[in-house]
């Protein structure tokens, strides 16, 4: 064979090859062989061992593994939670905000209470924070807005939207807007709010009368909610600050009249016309008739009146017109020394005047003795007779004095003339009042003494004693005076 030839040439079997016995190597070879067979036969054991340890290696690392992605994951969660907590609570937006307005930064501060708003649209005190914040950046009229959406609104709290109110009318006054004051209040439902602010309101005056026809004159009065001026008309016509003020009542007469007014309050806001129509249908009275013709006399006259029925007469002797208020014709006249112009008009139960008549006189007597002459002599015949100390008028038991003063000229009951001269006590103060005591004076002898009224009404003469010094004052209830 040769040498590395490994078949049978012949029959072709393997040539087995035996090596030289050597008990070494044939020990040796055992126990390589044995060995060898003891890892052939341990190596699956191990391998399964070996495996199912790097399995439960990685069954740990696995759990491990989850279980920290599991506590990171509750991590974020928590900071997620936390930080969407924070950003939607109400309380957290305003404390940042109350935070960012002490540093001054306002804008950064609104947009903390917005971010509240949206979490809570009913919190008055976000609004308010707000207008505050907004006043602050100079923002006037977002201030102004947000404080109208209170006010305005019927979701807040009576005592917010009073507030608002408050604040609103509180920036319009800073700047002298009373305009914008008096709509914002007109437009408001609650009159305890209105009443709050009504002096900054300008409402449209009151007629103290309806509208309507009236069988009699009616004052009207014309009142307005606070204080300020009333301007109005009587024909219809618009009322300007130039027309009529009205400070006493409109008497209105027969005929018809349309009154338009509008008050300015003092800060002056004007109100609308308000207008009001009437109709007086009332029967205008006759003229009272006087008894003496205007002209020139030298005698005395007493001027009678005939007062028309259901109706007064009222005179005046300044030239002035008379009016109800006037002095009110009761009784004979005497027509006064010198010059008068005497005007009477009468009025019926209704109020209603009638046409005033007018009357010129000029009275020149034909006496003796003149008005000074007449006042003279009584204070000389009053100091005779003890009455008065002395032609001043002083009087023992008395702080002031008398004064006397002519009243009229008339002709009485014994066919003569006399001047009627009134008394008056002057006190130290120089105030006067009448006593209710007159003195006659005849106009041609100049005779002295006290004028008194009988049971028919008519003046008499009572001359003084001829013995003077008694003093004796004649009581006053014996000439008819009261």
């Amino acid at each position: 064979m040769q040498d590395d030839q490994l078949y049978c040439e012949t029959c072709g079997a393997e040539i087995q090859m035996v090596p030289d016995f050597e008990p070494e190597i044939e020990n040796s070879i055992s126990e390589t062989l044995s060995t060898l067979a003891e890892e052939i036969t341990q190596t699956p054991k191990r391998e399964k061992e070996k495996e199912e340890r790097d399995t439960l290696f990685s069954s740990r690392k696995f759990f491990i593994g989850c279980m920290f992605a599991m506590a990171c994951a509750i991590l974020l969660l928590v900071v997620f939670g936390f930080i969407l907590f924070q950003n939607n609570s109400k309380g957290y937006q305003v404390s940042r905000a109350m935070d960012y307005a002490d540093s001054g930064e306002y804008e950064k501060a609104v947009a903390c209470l917005q971010a509240a708003e949206r979490i809570d649209k009913e919190d008055a005190n976000i609004y308010f924070l707000m207008a505050d914040y907004y006043y602050m950046m100079g923002k006037e009229s977002d201030a102004v807005a947000t404080l109208r959406n209170i006010a305005l609104s019927a979701e807040f709290l009576p005592e917010d939207i009073e507030n608002a109110y408050s604040k609103l009318v509180s920036i319009y006054r800073k700047n002298e807007d009373y305009q914008s004051i008096n709509d914002l209040l007109l437009a408001c439902s609650d009159q305890n709010i209105v009443y709050m602010f009504q002096s900054y309101m300008a409402y449209p005056p009151e007629f103290s009368y309806i509208e309507g026809t009236y069988q009699e004159i009616i004052p009207l009065k014309l009142s307005s909610n606070t204080s300020g001026t009333i301007y109005y008309t009587t024909d219809g016509s618009e009322p300007t600050e130039e027309s009529s003020v009205y400070t006493t009542p409109i008497f209105l007469e027969t005929g018809t009249y349309t009154i338009k007014a509008f008050f300015v309050n003092e800060f002056g806001i004007k109100s609308t016309v308000a207008s009001n129509t009437y109709v007086i249908d009332l029967t205008v009275p006759n003229a009272p008739e006087i008894s003496v013709y205007s002209g020139e006399y030298t005698d005395p006259v007493m001027i009678e009146v005939t007062v028309p029925a259901g109706c007064k007469v009222y005179y005046t002797r300044d030239e002035s017109e008379p009016t109800s208020d006037s002095t009110q014709y009761v009784s004979p006249i005497a027509m006064p020394i010198g010059s008068s112009v005497f005007k009477f008009v009468a009025y019926s139960a209704e109020g209603v005047s009638g046409e005033v008549v007018t009357r010129t006189y000029h009275l020149k007597l034909k006496a003796q003795y003149s008005v000074n002459d007449a006042l003279e002599r009584l204070s000389i015949t009053l100091v005779e007779q003890g009455y008065i100390l002395d032609r001043y008028g002083n009087k023992e038991g008395i702080q002031g004095r008398y004064v006397y003063k002519l009243g009229s000229v008339n002709r009485i009951s014994d066919g003569q003339d006399y001047y009627f001269i009134y008394e008056y006590y002057e006190d130290l103060m120089e105030n006067q009042s009448r006593t209710g005591r007159i003195f006659g004076v005849n106009i041609m002898t100049g005779e002295c003494g006290n004028i008194g009224l009988d049971d028919q009404g008519g003046y008499y003469f009572d001359p003084f004693s001829q013995e003077a010094g008694d003093g004796q004052e004649p009581a006053e209830e014996e000439y008819g005076w009261e």
